[in-house]
């Protein structure tokens, strides 16, 4: 008799470390955010309980939990009957900086798009229960993302008398304007002396600044099978896989993990670790709180990182993996591995498996989709009620609300005038936003927001430097000073940029970076390699580089070799060579 699968909602608490903005104002003074999104600085010292709300899938052989709160992950999946857990068990939210939010958590399968580490990741995104053929049942999350105004939506499914988590997903492409995605599933995992990688002996690359290639299992002249060789962060990835499979297996612990997936739909494998031995190992430990360190297995469109699909208006990605417990080694071998169609059948076929093309309304989303259908209706009440709200949240790009703004400015104003300037800003029409700064409500943020329309739009650094000089006494914060720091730069002007310094937090960990570079721009090397030695600097994983940019253009003022960089500055060993994934394109 088959098993009944089951689906319940419940809550969990968790320790959480709440996060202190980069920035109180909008996104667009910080070159390392993207808007509208905000990004983070640092973490409060001490975690708060927080209850979150939980998903939980149930056959007779797993419970997978899903945290809708947290950009819809899968935070576990357990083995009902003898408890095993076969995902990093980490008992905390524990931010770190990494891109592009500086936010990211270690935690479950989390579920990126439509790039390598989701920008909603630590967000609430939407989700539905839904019930799936063969007596399945399912989760669905997703959202229309703020920034491109991209659909997905991923159906997490459980099956009767089958221990294969199906994770099916759909991304499309509504608007107008065509745009380069990814998309990465990214499982966490304990380590110990036993973690072994069995991955498909094909062609490797190496996640380095040199791009080392290899064949599988020997990159560089390592054995890369065994976490225990990795003596330092290390990201490799399978170029041109045939292989419908890859795993991991945990000696120490007897269980592994099985992935398979169509390698012509989802090529992507990777695995990502910050290594055993050596400099980086323990950096792991910053995103848990009672220690142990982890790794990650990953599956992805296209084969590598640094890759894109062209998603054109209308159309559509789409594909079906499975994440399979494994408890014994043999599971993992050639002749006893289950396969991506074995699976595929055993449940029903693709087409029974497919997520649908049905969007999921996320929080984000709905208010400014409620301002459309005011627009649409012409309900002015509506905008006079909404109208206080404002001040604090940032129409999104990835939604058409030029018209709608527009309507709320000439029927009502105010505050409506500031989030259309806003608007037209993100968007890069300068002229029409400085147009409706100028009828906004009169304040120092609104002001601030004009000089960086003359700065970025009008190519005017002086008239930005004089709107933004008196401003930074009033606002010390530090993503304006980040600008304002820029702008005198272009204006060649050290004794100001020294002064500014004066208005900045020094809890701030940039005032130290503006610092050093103040030093070298003033001929003083020295002085900024101090900066750089003795400055207690949080720790930040790829994308950014900016203390060993400093580093290097010190050392090599003073005609020294600067090819190591040193853990001291908090950043990765190496620079990869990336553009930041296009997203200020």
């Amino acid at each position: 008799m088959p098993s009944n699968v089951t689906v319940f909602e419940k809550t969990i608490v968790i320790p959480t470390y709440s996060m202190v903005p980069r920035s109180k104002l909008p996104p667009i003074f910080d070159p390392e955010v993207v808007y509208p999104y905000n990004g983070f600085l640092l973490n409060a010292k001490e975690p708060q309980d927080k209850t979150y709300k939980a998903l939980v899938l149930e056959n007779d052989m797993l419970r997978v939990t899903v945290l809708p709160e947290l950009g819809g992950r899968i935070l576990q999946i357990e083995n009902v009957k003898n408890g095993t857990k076969y995902l990093h068990e980490n008992d905390v939210v524990l931010p770190t900086r990494i891109s592009m939010r500086w936010a990211f958590i270690s935690l479950g399968i989390e579920l990126n798009f439509p790039i390598a580490h989701s920008p909603t990741g630590i967000s609430e995104i939407g989700y539905e229960i839904i019930d799936c053929p063969n007596g399945g049942k399912g989760i669905a999350v997703g959202e229309k993302e703020i920034m491109w105004g991209l659909n997905w939506r991923a159906e997490i499914k459980l099956f009767p008398n089958s221990n294969a988590v199906c994770l099916s997903a759909k991304c499309w492409n509504p608007t107008k304007t065509a745009r380069d995605v990814q998309w990465w599933s990214n499982a966490a995992q304990p380590v110990g002396e036993g973690t072994e990688f069995v991955f498909p002996y094909e062609s490797v690359i190496e996640h380095s600044e040199e791009a080392k290639t290899g064949q599988w299992p020997i990159v560089d002249g390592i054995d890369r099978r065994w976490h225990k060789n990795y003596n330092n962060m290390c990201g490799l990835f399978w170029q041109e896989t045939k292989s419908d499979w890859f795993g991991i297996y945990h000696h120490d612990i007897d269980m592994g993990l099985l992935h398979l997936s169509d390698p012509h739909e989802m090529p992507g494998k990777k695995l990502w670790t910050f290594g055993q031995t050596g400099s980086t190992a323990d950096w792991t430990l910053a995103m848990t709180r009672n220690g142990g360190i982890s790794c990650e297995i990953q599956s992805g469109v296209p084969a590598t990182q640094s890759g894109f699909i062209n998603l054109n208006p209308n159309e559509e990605l789409s594909f079906i993996e499975f994440w399979v417990p494994v408890d014994s080694r043999g599971e993992l071998d050639d002749g006893k591995r289950l396969s991506f169609e074995k699976v595929v059948n055993m449940l029903g076929g693709k087409e029974a498996l497919s997520a649908e093309k049905k969007e999921i309304e996320s929080s984000s989303m709905k208010f400014w989709k409620n301002l459309i259908e005011a627009f649409e209706n012409k309900d002015k009440n509506w905008l006079l009620e909404q109208q206080s709200c404002l001040d604090d949240i940032w129409p999104p790009t990835g939604l058409e609300l030029e018209n709608a703004l527009k309507w709320a400015s000439s029927v009502v104003g105010g505050l409506w005038n500031y989030s259309t300037a806003l608007y037209l800003y993100a968007n890069k029409k300068f002229s029409e936003a400085m147009s409706f700064f100028e009828i906004s409500p009169k304040s120092l943020k609104v002001e601030a927001l004009m000089a960086m329309i003359d700065w970025k739009g009008f190519n005017n650094p002086e008239a930005a430097w004089n709107r933004l000089k008196n401003i930074i006494r009033e606002i010390p914060d530090g993503a304006l000073l980040v600008a304002v720091n820029s702008i005198l730069r272009e204006l060649n002007n050290i004794e100001d940029r020294k002064a500014i310094l004066n208005y900045w937090p020094d809890w701030d960990y940039r005032k130290r970076e503006a610092e050093a570079e103040i030093a070298i721009d003033d001929g003083n090397p020295e002085q900024a390699l101090h900066i750089l030695t003795y400055k207690p600097w949080e720790r930040h994983h790829g994308c950014r580089y900016r203390r060993t940019e400093l580093w290097r253009k010190a050392m090599a003022m003073l005609g020294r070799n600067s090819t190591d960089i040193p853990t001291i500055l908090g950043e990765d060993p190496f620079k990869v060579n990336e553009d930041h994934f296009g997203l200020n394109d």
